[in-house]
Formats: structure tokens, C-alpha cells, sequence
């Protein structure tokens, strides 16, 4: 009875998204409010340009309500933005390119759902990379402090012993002061800082971690051989196994392709459950080879934990060897883990836990609350979010995918951040490396230039510029300059590109520096930004392919050492021109 309550809550959900699209809102919300997500660490001024006095700092993927927007005497557009920062009220200007607007369709989604606003920010940032997606809230109608007390029970949450300390309950020793192993001796309980992180939504709605909410039923069409492989990769199910009792011989990225449509189950969940709990290469449950239960395979850890008689692993063994429910006994890898891909099915998702948070965290099976848990890991959620992404195709993350995140009331009034971090950190100032002056060495050339040197990469080239007046741009003395594209080919002529290479040589025409230019968003070197460029960033931030050298540095759009969801707004933006991306 309750799993058809949440399917009918999600068609409801999606009735009304369909309804918002099609007709003009109307709800009694205040629609006229206009809310934005942060996209990086920016500064927030007293107005309008960059004249103007920084207020603070903001980090990415914070909420801001827009009050208005100024247009400066450069043209760039500047938002008029509140928001709470630290419990002060501030009013200030930021940068609309540091700023990533939610559509009004979309809002009144949120709103229908009855999403608090701190949930807001990172809801908004995804719905700009993946506008198919759904986002349905499921109000548990626990109270927070309720739901911390029930789950940091002893044993009831837990990380390994050799986690930082912080993240350990260090209470749960015995009567000699030593850490009590609650799963063998391998795993401890977890700390409330560590348990109150986990649970927290709210530090979980980005790129990839939202896994973690994405409902787990079986939706035909969906899944594919390629991806289910991807998920395997490089552990000891990516290839073919032998079935030690028929002889047959089978692929497992096919196996779990069947076990989920038997089970209506993700194949992609259960591929990634069946990796998050044998690791890479497998454990003697996975393989088969537990002492006393050989060719017995137990791909879940089903029934895996420790008693007072046997460890885990013995137990596991004992559970998958006995006649009865799911198929068992499982005698071969397919029976394990189409047997295991039911016991899901019937126990877990058919009963409201159809996520991994809810699977690992039960605040949504009422008969069962805070137990019925089907790992122990408190990190585990996040964890299987990360393999679970990486087993998605590009067509696939595209499409209408349903996450069902869950709200609590009494919420605290910000994140709970991360053990670690439960302290006011001082503020870091600057806005990172602005260059400066070199004092020149009169034995060798030096360049005076308006372009950037940061290190060996040449920035500050606008898009097009044509070889000759790159190099008019550039005066050496005591030596020369020449231009030669990413294959060592001389270049004089046509516009350069991100990888081409200006090479300083002394008078004696030996070489002295070399610098690789870089275009932002000219990611593929063709001197323009196009949606090839925007290919080669999602690929890159789902592991497909890697972005390296020069083609990393053009793809790291705002210049923070690495490639992220932000970047990838930035390129968006410019092709739906919203806004450009700047090569200063």
C-alpha cells in the first residue's frame, strides 16, 4: 500500500510539472520573486561594477533572491541580489555571469513541491545542465533532531576504523578504552557529525551525488549492456564468469541487464550495489570461496553481518547456501545476483526505499522506521552515486530522470558542513593569481606584450584573432618571436587557436621560452565556442573522455584548476547568449 501512495505521488508531481508547461501558473506563491544560484566563489560588490567596494564573498552553489539587474558603462549586466549570509541580511551586486537564473516554469515546480529555499540553489544549478529532470520532495514529516537521535544509535551507522577520527564515535569503547568493532573489527560507529552530514539533503544536490535520490525502479528502455559495463569496469565482474555447477558461460553486464527486469529494479543500481559492496576485486562471497560454503555466491552481502557465533562474510555464506525464498540456494553467480536483484525488489524498493538515501537512511518505510537499513556504511549513499553516474551515457542523463529527495521539519537554518569543517574558517582573500611583473634578466630576450603569461600558457587572445596581428601584439627584444600550430608547422597566417605554441628565441635563434596559448572555450582548437566544445566538457565530467594539457586549461572556464559543473554553465551560456565568456 505504501509504494502505490509514492507512485501516485510521483505521477501527481509530474501532472502538475506538465500542467505549469502548458498553462500560465497561477498558484497563490508569490511568482514574481526571482531566485539565483551562485556558479563559483565571487565577490559581492556595493554596486555595479568593479569599482565599486567588495561587501563579501560568496561560494558556489549558494542562493540569492534577484531584486533587479544594472546594465554598467562596459555593457556587462550586473544583478542586484539578497541574501543571508553568517545571519546578516546583505544587499549587493554580483556579476550576471556568476549568477545562474531559475526559470519560472521551473521555480513553480519547486514551489508545487513544497521545496524549502535552501534547497533551491542546488536544484537550480542541475535543472540548467539537465532540464529533463524531476525533482519530487518527499516530506517525511520527521523532525530532524528526531530522525539524529534515532540514527547515531550505536552500531546503527558506522565508517571504517582507520576514518579520521572526527567522523568516529569515540564514545563506543569498551571497559579498557579501546574502539568495540561493530562489524567485525573492521567498521566503528559513526560520529553524530559524521551521521548529521550524510543526512543532510542538502549537501548532496549536485552533480554526481544526486544519485543518491534517483528512483530505483525499473523504467524499460532505459538501460543498456554498454552501460552496465561501464559501471563494471576494471573490477572482477567486467568481463565473462563460468557458473561453477551448470558450466555455462555468461557476461555479467548481461546478467544484471535481466536480473533488474525480472526484479524491476535498475540494472544500473544493481550493478553499481553489487561493485560498492565486493570493491574491485571481489570478496569471498562474490568469489565463491568462503571456507566451508565454496561455490556458494553472495553478490549483495545479503544477510552479511557479524553475530555472536560467526563473522559476516561466514553468515553471508550461510544465508546464500539455504533453500528458500529469492532462489536460493545460490550455487552459481547468476542466481546470486538475479536472487539478490529480487530480495531488493520485494524488500526494499517495493516498500518505499526505492532510493539509495532511503535505503541506507529509512525515514520513509513507516513500518520499519531507522531500521530495515540495508548497509551500514554512512558514507555509502554518496559513494554508489559516484559509480552509479559514471554508467550513464550522455543520451541517457538527458532524458526525464525522477529523484525523489527528502525533506525534514526543523531543519538547522544552514548545511551541516562536513566534521572537518565545524569551525569558522578564516576567510580567504583574493581572487587568485592577477600575474605580475617579472623583473627582466638583461643577458636574454624579454616580451612586452598585452597579452597574459601565466606560467607556460599565453591568455587574453580574442576569439579570431589572425596569426599576424597576434604577433604585431608582441615585441621582443634581444631576440624574436614566431608562431607554429599544436603539429610544430610555422603559422603567419589565419586565426590561432587554442595548443598553437609562440616560441621566444635569443638573437642567436636558440630557443629561450615557449608559450601555449589558450582560448577559453575554444576547447578543440578551431578558434570559435560551439557546441562541439560543450561535448568535449560533459565528456570530460563523466569520465569519458579526459581533457589534458591545453584543451584542460581552455575548458577551465573560471580558472580555478579544475573542470566542474560551473564551466560547463559558462559554455552554455554562451551559445544560448546569456552571456560571454571572457578571455581576460
Amino acid at each position: 500500500m505504501k509504494r502505490n501512495h509514492r507512485i501516485i505521488s510521483i505521477c501527481c508531481a509530474l501532472m502538475m510539472f506538465l500542467t505549469v508547461i502548458a498553462a500560465p501558473f497561477s498558484a497563490k506563491a508569490d511568482t514574481t520573486q526571482r531566485f539565483g544560484a551562485i556558479t563559483d566563489v565571487v565577490n559581492v560588490r556595493q554596486g555595479p561594477s568593479t569599482d565599486h567596494t567588495i561587501i563579501t564573498k560568496m561560494a558556489g552553489g549558494e542562493l540569492v533572491k534577484i531584486l533587479g539587474e544594472e546594465t554598467a558603462s562596459d555593457g556587462d549586466v550586473w544583478y542586484q541580489c539578497n541574501f543571508v549570509q553568517k545571519g546578516t541580511e546583505i544587499t549587493g551586486y554580483i556579476h550576471e555571469e556568476y549568477v545562474v537564473e531559475a526559470e519560472e516554469t521551473f521555480l513553480a515546480q519547486l514551489r508545487d513541491q513544497r521545496f524549502p529555499e535552501d534547497y533551491y540553489a542546488g536544484l537550480i544549478l542541475l535543472h540548467e545542465v539537465y532540464p529533463n529532470w524531476q525533482f519530487v520532495a518527499y516530506h517525511t514529516n520527521l523532525k530532524w533532531e528526531t530522525v539524529i537521535k534515532e540514527e547515531t544509535v550505536i552500531g546503527r551507522n558506522m565508517v571504517y576504523y582507520t576514518s579520521n577520527p572526527l567522523y568516529i564515535d569515540l564514545t563506543d569503547v569498551d571497559e579498557n578504552g579501546k574502539q568495540i568493532g561493530r562489524d567485525g573489527n573492521s567498521w566503528v560507529t559513526a560520529s553524530k557529525a559524521a551521521v548529521e552530514y550524510y543526512m543532510d539533503p542538502r549537501n548532496f544536490l549536485n552533480d554526481p551525488s544526486i544519485f543518491m535520490f534517483e528512483s530505483l525502479s525499473y523504467t524499460e528502455g532505459v538501460y543498456t549492456k554498454e552501460g552496465v559495463a561501464a559501471i563494471l569496469k576494471n573490477s572482477f565482474m567486467a568481463e565473462n564468469y563460468t557458473c561453477p555447477d551448470t558450466k555455462e558461460v555468461k557476461n555479467y553486464a548481461e546478467t544484471f541487464i535481466e536480473a533488474g527486469k525480472l526484479a524491476g529494479v535498475s540494472p544500473y543500481h544493481l550493478a553499481s550495489r553489487a561493485r560498492q559492496e565486493q570493491g574491485k576485486n571481489g570478496n569471498a562471497l562474490g568469489n565463491g570461496t568462503v571456507s566451508g560454503y565454496k561455490n556458494y555466491f553472495n553478490f549483495f552481502n545479503i544477510s552479511a553481518y557479524a553475530t555472536s557465533q560467526v563473522g559476516a562474510i561466514v553468515h553471508g555464506a550461510q544465508y546464500a547456501s539455504k533453500s528458500g525464498s529469492y532462489g536460493r540456494p545460490w550455487t552459481n553467480q547468476y542466481k546470486s545476483i538475479c536472487g539478490g536483484a529480487q530480495f531488493l525488489g520485494t524488500s526494499y524498493i517495493s516498500k518505499g526505499q526505492d532510493t539509495v538515501y532511503f535505503q541506507k537512511f529509512n525515514v520513509s518505510n513507516p513500518n520499519n522506521l531507522y531500521n530495515h537499513q540495508y548497509m551500514s556504511n554512512v558514507k555509502a549513499p554518496a559513494s554508489e552515486a559516484s559509480i552509479v553516474k559514471k554508467g550513464y551515457t550522455e543520451e541517457i542523463l538527458q532524458s526525464v530522470l525522477i529523484f525523489e529527495i527528502p525533506v525534514y521539519l526543523n531543519m538547522p537554518e544552514n548545511p551541516i558542513p562536513k566534521p572537518e569543517d565545524r569551525k569558522d574558517e578564516e576567510e580567504q582573500g583574493g581572487q587568485g593569481n592577477q600575474g605580475g611583473a617579472t623583473q627582466p634578466d638583461s643577458n636574454v630576450p624579454v616580451m612586452t606584450t598585452t597579452y597574459k603569461l601565466n606560467g607556460s600558457a599565453l591568455t587574453g587572445v580574442a576569439l579570431g584573432t589572425d596569426a599576424a596581428a597576434l604577433l604585431n601584439n608582441i615585441q621582443v627584444s634581444e631576440g624574436s618571436a614566431a608562431l607554429y600550430d599544436a603539429a610544430g608547422k610555422a603559422k603567419t597566417a589565419g586565426a590561432v587557436v587554442t595548443g598553437d605554441v609562440l616560441k621566444i628565441c635569443k638573437t642567436d635563434n636558440t630557443e629561450y621560452k615557449t608559450y601555449t596559448l589558450v582560448l577559453y572555450g575554444d576547447i578543440n582548437s578551431d578558434s570559435k565556442i560551439s557546441m562541439a566544445d560543450l561535448v568535449l566538457v560533459r565528456k570530460h565530467l563523466l569520465d569519458l573522455s579526459a581533457l589534458k594539457n591545453s584543451k584542460f586549461n581552455a575548458a577551465d572556464i573560471n580558472k580555478d584548476g579544475k573542470i566542474s559543473m560551473a564551466d560547463l554553465i559558462f559554455v552554455r551560456k554562451h551559445l544560448l547568449d546569456i552571456s560571454y565568456i571572457s578571455q581576460g
